[in-house]
Parts: structure tokens; sequence; C-alpha cells
């Protein structure tokens, strides 16, 4: 981020859907040729309502797997959370081309990180179950366990289910521990546990080959680590760990084109940590929002179009968002927030993450690409309802 007059850099990656030679894909995958019976469970919309003490992974310590005993070594990393990481499968509703429903199955990874008297909560990637109306997670890729969605987190790409802990009885599961994601350097080996392409249980090494990556995905900034260590459809969700068998990060994307190999990305431990809390207790986190439809103006389209800046150009205004209540429009070019200069996505992402739900702010900005004005914008929450 920057003040106006001032220059920063920010590393974007689109997501695009078909004929871009750079693509960043969620590593959430379609069932091939496995596709157990699911029992009926409640629809991810559906409230969460009961009370839950407040939690901290500071003092979550039953069921987890002791320091003492992990064996630093890759064996003794896959031991370690062999019983933590979990199969998620969904069935998702969607629509064919003559708008009729359509029913298609997908599959994701878990991490088992809390329990309580009655419940034992797994977190995922909000993409893996966002548009699920079942889902149930498996320990041993065969048998399946009713499970339901607590909350999520779109712009953290994030959510937590829970399962009954009774259904558990008998199945060896433990609490993942969660390391320090800030310790890492560049070089420190990981591995990747999870479930790609629904196909149960794998495990991929390699090393951390970036930390504080920033990544662009449907208009969503997030801060990652990156690695090399495979991660394939079906990875969302599920563990990087380091050399201890400590959670060190939530695999979530992998970047996809012909000539790429190897660019891996996970939410580290320690931002993840604060939402996954937070979501556990409310199902739900607060999230400044504007509600546009953002498209970035780069340089080559300001000189084509004969633009005044390049910016954040408004394609869309979603009806009852603080962008409508304010008076923003479709074609609207943003190029200011409060003091902060817009040049991209990432630029108004990173403003409104340091924002917060109901603070007023200025948004300066160009409309019908001569007149320059501002408007003061009430923020609002993207998780809300």
């Amino acid at each position: 981020m920057k003040k106006f007059l001032k220059a920063a850099a920010v590393t974007v990656i689109a997501a695009v859907v078909g004929g871009s030679s750079l693509g960043l894909g969620l590593a959430a995958g379609l069932n091939i040729g496995r596709h157990p019976m699911f029992a009926s469970a409640p629809s991810p919309t559906e409230e969460y309502a009961e009370e839950q003490a407040p939690f901290l992974f500071t003092e979550q310590e039953v069921e987890t797997l002791p320091l003492e005993v992990r064996v630093s070594d890759i064996t003794g990393v896959i031991r370690t959370l062999a019983n933590s990481v979990v199969s998620i499968n969904i069935d998702m509703r969607g629509m064919d081309r003559f708008a009729q429903p359509i029913y298609m199955p997908g599959s994701g990874s878990g991490i088992i990180f809390a329990s309580d008297d009655d419940r034992v909560y797994i977190a995922t990637n909000n993409h893996v179950v966002e548009n699920a109306y079942r889902i149930s997670i498996s320990l041993d890729d065969e048998n399946e366990i009713e499970a339901v969605f607590v909350g999520g987190d779109r712009d953290a790409d994030l959510a937590v289910l829970s399962v009954a802990r009774s259904d558990l009885d008998g199945k060896e599961y433990t609490l993942a521990v969660f390391g320090n994601s800030d310790e890492l350097l560049v070089g420190d080996e990981v591995v990747a546990i999870g479930n790609p392409m629904g196909a149960g249980q794998t495990a991929t090494r390699g090393i951390i080959s970036a930390v504080n990556r920033q990544i662009t995905i449907d208009g969503r900034t997030l801060n990652v680590l990156q690695t090399d260590a495979a991660i394939n459809p079906g990875n969302s969700g599920g563990a990087l760990a380091n050399i201890h068998g400590e959670v060190i990060g939530i695999n979530t994307a992998k970047a996809i084109a012909a000539h790429i190999e190897g660019m891996g990305y996970a939410l580290p431990s320690n931002e993840a940590q604060i939402i996954l809390e937070q979501l556990l207790i409310d199902g739900t986190t607060p999230r400044p929002h504007m509600g546009i439809i953002p498209r970035h103006v780069d340089e080559n389209q300001r000189d084509l179009f004969s633009l005044p800046a390049v910016g954040v150009l408004v394609t869309g205004v979603a009806p009852g968002s603080a962008a409508e209540e304010a008076g923003l429009e479709e074609g609207d070019l943003i190029v200011g927030f409060n003091e902060l200069v817009i040049e991209t996505i990432p630029d108004l992402a990173e403003a409104l993450a340091d924002s917060e739900v109901g603070q007023t702010v200025v948004i300066t900005l160009y409309r019908r690409g001569i007149q320059l004005m501002t408007i003061d914008v009430t923020l609002g929450d993207a998780n809300a309802g």
C-alpha cells in the first residue's frame, strides 16, 4: 500500500477461466470414480446458533499428540498428522445450460483442530464447502461421517465444520498442533497432506519457496506461503506441515499453466488461527465491504481508452450494498481510498482490510472519465447475513 505520490509493488496473480497463459486454480476437486453415499447434512447457509465457549489455540491441549514423541523426518511428520487430516466429500447444486438443476460431487481436505464435550471441529477452505448442500468427512477414506457447516469467511477463504464426537467413537483422531508461520524461511522443508482428486490421503514433499506472497483470486487478495510441494485439486483445506509435524499453512491454491511447475500456495498458520477461532465462536468474521465488482485498469488500458488514470474500474454495484447506498456507479474509476492511492485491486483490498465495518471512508474517483470527485462510503460487512 502507498500514500499519494509514493510507489509500491504488489504481486498479482489473476484467477481466470480459459484462454489465459497464466491462471491460478483453487485446489478443490471433483471426485472421479469415487463418490460415497451421504447422510443428510444441514445446509451451509443454516444459522449456527449454538453458544460456544471462547476458544484459544493456546488453551487447546486435549487429544493433541505431545511434541516430545515426534520424529524429525518425513515419515514422522506424516505419522504425526495422519489422524489429524481428514478427507472432505461434498454434494454441490448447479445449473445446466437449460437452467435445470444438476448435482455434482466434490472433494477437499480438512484439519481437526479443536473439540469440546459434544463436537469435534475441522478447518478447511471456504471455497471447498461454500456451495455444498451435503458435507461429510472421512478419517479412513472409507467410512463417511456427517458434517455440519459452522461458519466461513469468503475473503480469508477459511471455514469451520463440525462432527458429533459420538460419531468418532472407536476411530483414531488427534488435534493438529499449529506452528509459527512467522518463523519460516525460504528453503525450509515442508510436507503437504490432503485428499487430492478425492482419492484418499496422500503426502507430497517440498520446500518453502517464498513467504508473504500476495495472490488475487476472484477479486480476493490473500497473503500466502509459496511452496513447490505438489498441491492438486482436492488438497484444498489440507495441512502444510513443517519438519516437526506442526501445521504452518492451510493449502489453498496453485498456479496453473503449461509452462508452470511447482507453484502452490497455503494460508499461513498465524493468520489462519485468528480467523478460525472467531469462526468457531461466532460462526462468522466481520469483513469491511463496499459491494462492487472491480476490474483493474492498467497503463495500456488507460492509454487505449484515453482514461485519466490507472485504478480500479467499477463494473458492477451490488444491490443494497454500501457502494449503492453511497451512490457509486458502474463505470466509476476508483483512484483513492482516504489518503491512499489506489492503482490495483490488491491496493483496494489492502485498504479495505485495514478498515472496519461501519467506518466511513472517502473514495476518490473519476466519473465518466472526466469528473474527479469524492464520495463518502460507510463500509458494510461482507459476511453479514
